[in-house]
């Protein structure tokens, strides 16, 4: 199963954005970055997060959006690398 999600991620290019991104992005920032419909992209982000490819944040002052990035030390938003 993860194989399959992470060759879509790499097709549509959810990849691609994130690791362009140095502060990583919130799934309705990937959405409308991308034109992907946010409630299946929001189910592949947290999907991708629990097999350990994703990383995210806390939820952004309260709006209920977490950040995303590849987990990488070298795409690590600047404020995690302790």
């Amino acid at each position: 199963m993860a194989t399959h999600l992470i060759n879509i991620g790499d097709k549509v290019g959810i990849f691609e954005a994130l690791n362009q991104s140095k502060e990583g992005l919130t799934v309705p920032e990937i959405a409308s970055k991308l034109g992907l419909h946010e409630p299946y992209l929001k189910t592949w982000c947290q999907t991708m997060y629990h097999f350990e490819v994703l990383d995210c944040d806390e939820s952004i002052e309260g709006s209920g959006f977490n950040r995303f990035w590849m987990r990488s030390s070298e795409t690590r938003p600047a404020s995690r690398i302790t």
